[in-house]
């Protein structure tokens, strides 16, 4: 193995020991250069950031709620993928979604039964 030149002997920008540049191994890292302790600590921090669930802020408790409000059974699925509530909430919340939805459904088609014979009539009178 060669010996590195005075060159490429450099100090590492956490801890202040002396180490090889990075240059010398064709390896390229931001800011700086790190002896082999302090890039092992700065890889284990990486993969922790990586690997920490990030919270979307659609999966809210608040903002699925007023998703189940505007949009009802089209924001079930937002809520099933939501790891903010449990189990039993989720099905608790889509019995409610599923019975409203039934419920307007119903109401809708009583009000279409209602206008079309209030038409009808009218149009029976016009003859």
């Amino acid at each position: 193995m060669p010996k590195p030149d005075k060159t490429s002997i450099d100090k590492c920008s956490t801890c202040g020991n002396f180490t090889l540049s990075t240059s010398a191994h064709g390896i390229s890292l931001p800011e700086g250069t790190f002896c082999k302790d302090c890039l092992a600590e700065l890889v284990k921090i990486g993969l922790a950031q990586r690997t920490q669930k990030t919270v979307r802020w659609y999966y809210s408790i608040p903002f699925v709620i007023l998703e189940l409000l505007l949009f009802g059974p089209f924001a079930l699925p937002l809520l099933w993928k939501s790891d903010r509530f449990s189990s039993l909430v989720k099905v608790v919340l889509t019995l409610i979604v599923a019975i409203f939805t039934v419920l307007i459904a119903i109401y809708a088609m009583a009000l279409i039964k209602k206008a079309s014979a209030y038409f009808q009539s009218t149009i029976d009178l016009l003859e």
